[in-house]
């Protein structure tokens, strides 16, 4: 006897904080993306399809679908701001290493 079926899953791609078009409040949006993957035994083994999108509001709840394209835009978007703060860590860490060197050459 052979079990199969299908199980639809969700995961929170990216998050982003901006005005919600609903409720007019500053909060994280978040990015979800649904697929539906075949099941063999209660396994997953592989999706239908690209699966959809939606963007949930963190504040009042409300969600509302999103286009692939519209989608891998915010992803874009999310990357890029993971970038930046991660360059402003870097260029902070740099600079206080910069100045706790020459703290140390000037008390010499």
């Amino acid at each position: 006897m052979i079990i199969f079926g299908s199980r639809t899953t969700s995961k929170v791609v990216a998050l982003l904080i901006f005005v919600c078009a609903v409720c007019h409040q500053k909060a994280g949006q978040r990015l979800v993306r649904r697929r539906t993957w075949f099941t063999l035994f209660f396994a997953p083994i592989f999706p239908f399809g690209h699966g959809s999108y939606s963007v949930a509001c963190a504040y009042c709840g409300n969600a509302y679908g999103l286009t692939r394209e519209n989608a891998d835009k915010f992803i874009a978007d999310y990357e890029a701001l993971q970038v930046s703060a991660a360059a402003d860590r870097i260029l902070a860490d740099e600079s206080a290493r910069i100045d706790a060197e020459q703290q140390s050459s000037d008390g010499q």
